[in-house]
């Protein structure tokens, strides 16, 4: 009894000295423009409330969270140039090949960054009395932000869309073997042939050497007119942050080498609580004998994409099938609405996904939509539009819990028998449930995406911004990174030998 209440105690002091040494912080997270991205750092947010911190949330004006509960944190809205209008247009270009990514697009996105960098007042509130920033790094001047922000004393990296190969991959120096591990904009797999190893391989270089003239398309001109750099060299791209959250996968991401730095935690927009439909929606899946039902979501990014497919035509096609189908459209009203088909600006997606009920997930394979999916075991029809869907859908089909669907002219007609393929594909099932099975074993056996993302941004403020993980790659010129200097000494050195002995002898 006596051993039991000194042990109590002794718990107890040892409890007191850790809270002692993490005191409540302020934390601030700068997101990306999109709602997919800033959900995930409400609910981080969310959870590090509830341990005490003080959180907010620095988001574009465009993100709405009207369907979800962010009372608990703090937002703070810029006011950006972005809308629906000029997100939709931009991708529609890109889609249809009129459009590269370093014209109108960087230069809309270049726009958005700076309506936040010109922000005094609220740059100012924010460096005031934060004790740690998060910036994600898939914003177009996350780097700036650090620049600017720089007398916060803890920074932590933040990534939704995985590695991106090659852009946030080479941002924190993360190996990226070309002859193994494919590009995004490439729809190739880990097992890739000679000829795709070569085009993989020249992707892969000359993505690495425009790197910074992407990056510079008007980043270098807010970076000297907002941070007073008089001179930039190729290393100012290098982040602050000494560790980075990643909110993806290996169950179905590509096994790769990472750094320390790097913490793979999972997904974390797929919720426990979840069922909780609307009694409309409710109503229209469980009206019928058979309470099947298929959902179909190109994704909050562009809520109004007007693909070049007959819309009339694809609801005739969908009324066909034996399942109850929920659509998220929000574009021209159409005529004829089935029965069977239930169009809705906004879906619940997670509580649609986590239904039992649900048979197939038809996607644009966002990275985050590929996730909630895998994580209920789902199975998926990819169609791919744009940037790095091409590579999401890909893994979506070498993990064997879904296919692909490009997306041309006979996409209408191609859809119902995809459908069917994949729904009444008894490996697909089965790979479905596996992978569920593996990110959800990791969720409820050890720890959920979310505490320990919260976890290793504390750890960074209680770790010296966990400098011990930062590799020596940040603080190398590219040429010795990559053993260029060395190559070439060694080429020097056979073309001597073979000058001195076949002209000299």
């Amino acid at each position: 009894m006596v051993f039991h209440y000194f042990t109590s105690i002794l718990v107890l002091m040892l409890i007191s000295c850790y809270s002692g040494s993490l005191k409540a912080s302020e934390i601030v997270a700068v997101s990306h423009h999109t709602y997919s991205h800033a959900i995930q750092l409400v609910q981080i947010g969310q959870e590090l409330v509830e341990r005490g911190h003080q959180f907010t949330l620095v988001v574009g004006s465009n993100v709405d969270f009207r369907h979800d509960h962010a009372s608990t944190i703090r937002i703070r809205r810029y006011r950006t140039i972005l809308n629906d209008s000029f997100v939709t247009d931009c991708i529609q270009q890109f889609v249809k090949g009129k459009q590269n990514l370093s014209s109108f697009c960087i230069t809309m996105l270049n726009d958005d960054c700076e309506c936040l960098l010109k922000d005094r007042q609220l740059l100012k509130e924010i460096s005031n009395g934060t004790d740690i920033l998060i910036t994600d790094v898939t914003f177009r001047c996350s780097v700036i932000i650090e620049d600017m922000l720089k007398n916060i004393p803890y920074h932590v990296g933040f990534s939704a869309s995985g590695f991106q190969d090659p852009i946030v991959s080479s941002l924190y120096r993360i190996p990226t073997p070309p002859s193994y591990i494919p590009m995004m904009i490439l729809d190739f797999s880990t097992e890739m042939t000679f000829i795709q190893r070569l085009q993989n391989f020249f992707t892969y270089i000359s993505a690495d050497l425009l790197f910074d003239q992407i990056m510079d398309e008007g980043n270098q001109d807010l970076w000297m007119k907002y941070t007073k750099i008089p001179s930039l060299d190729r290393n100012y791209h290098i982040p602050l942050a000494n560790i980075l959250i990643m909110t993806t996968s290996f169950a179905i991401e590509y096994a790769r080498p990472i750094t320390p730095s790097v913490k793979v935690v999972g997904p974390i927009i797929p919720r426990q609580t979840s069922n909780n439909l609307t009694v409309d929606l409710y109503n229209f899946i469980y009206s019928t004998s058979s309470p099947e039902f298929i959902v179909i979501s190109f994704g909050s990014h562009v809520p109004n994409f007007q693909l070049d497919i007959d819309y009339e035509l694809l609801v005739l096609k969908l009324s066909k099938l034996p399942y109850r189908i929920i659509w998220k459209y929000s574009g021209q009203p159409l005529k004829n609405q089935p029965e069977n088909v239930k169009i809705m600006s906004w879906i619940p997606q997670n509580d649609l996904l986590s239904n039992p009920n649900c048979k197939l997930f038809v996607t644009n394979a966002g990275m985050s939509s590929i996730l909630e999916a895998s994580y209920y075991g789902v199975p998926m029809l990819a169609i791919p539009l744009f940037g790095d869907q091409a590579g999401n859908a890909q893994r979506v089909q070498v993990a064997g819990i879904g296919k692909v669907l490009s997306l041309s002219e006979g996409t209408v007609n191609e859809l119902l028998p995809s459908i069917t393929n994949v729904i009444h594909d008894p490996i697909i099932k089965e790979n479905s449930k596996r992978i569920a099975s593996l990110m959800q074993y990791k969720t409820e056996k050890t720890i959920s995406g979310i505490k320990e993302a919260a976890n290793w941004i504390e750890y960074a403020q209680l770790h010296d911004n966990a400098k011990h993980l930062r590799v020596q790659a940040f603080d190398m010129p590219w040429y010795q990174r990559d053993s260029i200097d060395i190559w070439f000494s060694l080429v020097a050195i056979i073309i001597i030998f073979y000058i001195y002995f076949f002209y000299f002898e």
